[in-house]
């Protein structure tokens, strides 16, 4: 069967690794790629020092809740020293509140392994916030080791630990 038999026949996408699997296991579809839109004005480095701190998005429901929370737990367990440093979700936030968060805090969580491109590392990337997370398959082609602190998808353990490696790298000095 082809997709055009389930009545797909057109896709909207934001990758161009998104596009190439399209074109190579769906052929025959009409594909549309955009670039994906973050507001330069809205995204932008802060005007005060950074808090140290960590900030994150679950927007996938109780499964990805409970996976932030068991990563965060890793982290607290294997780096104790840091279990006073601030942790803020993002959810429930209008979209200039959740950049001014972004761009305040020093390290954001990207948990999500789905994300056909994700805009939080690069929402992060543009207020000058290092990213930790899931090297999603859509990310692919822009997360890379010059950007950010990368895992592989869904191993929690790795991320807990990475998490934990990057603010003793980053920011001791500031916490002694």
């Amino acid at each position: 069967k082809r997709w055009q038999d389930f009545g797909i026949t057109e896709v909207i996408t934001v990758s161009d690794a998104i596009t190439d699997f399209l074109n190579k296991y769906m052929p025959g579809l009409t594909i549309h790629q955009y670039s994906p839109s973050i507001p330069q004005n809205l995204f932008t480095p802060p005007h005060q020092e950074k808090v140290l701190g960590i900030c994150f998005m679950a927007s996938r429901g109780l499964e990805q809740q409970v996976k932030v929370k068991t990563i965060l737990r890793i982290f607290q367990l294997r780096y104790p020293q840091y279990k006073n440093i601030p942790v803020v979700e993002l959810k429930d936030m209008t979209r200039a509140q959740f950049a001014r968060t972004l761009a305040e805090y020093s390290v954001a969580l990207f948990t999500d392994e789905v994300a056909g491109w994700g805009t939080l590392p690069l929402e992060a990337m543009a207020c000058h916030t290092h990213v930790v997370g899931f090297r999603t398959y859509g990310g692919q082609e822009y997360m890379t080791a010059d950007n950010g602190f990368w895992v592989t998808n869904g191993d929690v353990c790795a991320l807990g630990e990475k998490l934990g490696e990057v603010i003793d790298k980053l920011y001791k000095k500031e916490l002694d």
